[in-house]
């Protein structure tokens, strides 16, 4: 009975969501896997030239108003021919996101540009812009109401009692970010920075109302790693992301170990754990990771264990989290020098 309870109000909040336009954006457990959705600053931030990212993530797959979420990346480098110190990144990415009984979806594709530049001998600062179109929808005819209650069962064939409602909404979105970087070596470096999301607050209210604004996301991260033996890093990450009343936290720390450091032949494992609070540092889920680095491929693997009040429902079930990256490093000619960003 409790279960059911529970169930319902799930229901009875979702619905709202999807009448109001209020919801948060997608959020991933090893965020610093997909870099675009955490600043715009990140386009091109990577050792390599070009870089290819997928993300797939299934939430409280075990109760009926699991998450799927599911996100492809690409970006690359420009490198400028008169500068030694600077170079443009581009690239575009997509998100899908799908939640509940209604089917409350959302569908975003953004253009992604940056501008790094050498600050100081080992310091490197860069600039990013984020312009994109967002889309929600649901699926109406799969909500429940009050009014297809007969008294003694819940019957479809009743009218609905609710007035015509749209169920898909388009804006267009703007984003910015910053990002500094610290650089001692390819395998001793931080990056923190801050990226700005929906910055033109635009309406996705379905109802048509101006005054439902979609709230600017606040992203602010750092990630580090640093070689403490010849075949071993201390990895460490820590980020939070604010939007309207939606405070979490994410906090996490790993060993990479280099098991084939060969040209050609290179293979790393890396083991780790991350931490995510909410508001006011409640305990909302523990995450274990698991990476594999072969040559150009990086596999990385987690898992959410609930921690939160929502154990009545998911007993402790959280869901699988996959990203896949492939970097393509191009042979440069003799003559040419590279910004030394990896």
């Amino acid at each position: 009975m409790k279960r059911t309870y529970l169930l319902l109000q799930l229901g009875v909040y979702l619905c709202c969501c999807a009448l109001s336009g209020y919801a948060q954006d997608i959020h991933y457990s090893q965020f610093y896997n997909s870099p675009m959705n955490v600043n715009p600053a990140l386009t091109g931030i990577f050792n390599g030239d070009q870089r290819v990212n997928i993300s797939f993530r299934n939430q409280w797959h075990n109760v009926p108003v699991d998450y799927l979420t599911f996100s492809g990346a690409y970006d690359q480098k420009l490198y400028l021919k008169r500068s030694e110190k600077g170079f443009f990144g581009v690239g575009g990415n997509i998100n899908y996101d799908r939640a509940g009984y209604s089917k409350l979806s959302l569908f975003q594709v953004a253009l992604n540009g940056s501008y790094s530049q050498q600050l100081l001998k080992n310091f490197f600062g860069t600039l990013g812009l984020n312009a994109g179109y967002g889309s929600r929808s649901f699926s109406p005819d799969r909500l429940k109401w009050d009014n297809q209650w007969d008294g003694t069962k819940y019957n479809e064939a009743l009218p609905t009692g609710e007035g015509s409602t749209p169920d898909t909404k388009g804006y267009l979105d703007l984003g910015a970010g910053a990002n500094f970087r610290l650089q001692k070596s390819e395998r001793t470096k931080v990056d923190f920075g801050a990226g700005f999301y929906h910055l033109n607050k635009p309406s996705n209210s379905f109802k048509g109302s101006s005054d439902l604004k979609l709230p600017i996301r606040q992203s602010y991260y750092v990630e580090g790693a640093v070689a403490v033996a010849n075949a071993v890093d201390f990895v460490l990450n820590a980020s939070w992301y604010q939007q309207a009343e939606y405070d979490e936290k994410n906090v996490g720390v790993a060993a990479k170990i280099y098991l084939n450091q060969k040209r050609g032949k290179e293979f790393a494992l890396q083991v780790g754990s991350q931490y995510r609070f909410n508001e006011n540092f409640k305990k909302d889920a523990i995450m274990p990771t698991l990476a594999f680095f072969v040559n150009s491929w990086h596999v990385g693997l987690s898992y959410d264990i609930n921690l939160s009040e929502f154990n009545a429902a998911t007993k402790y079930y959280g869901g699988p989290e996959v990203h896949v990256t492939y970097i393509i490093k191009k042979v440069k000619a003799l003559e040419a020098k590279n910004c030394p960003i990896y």
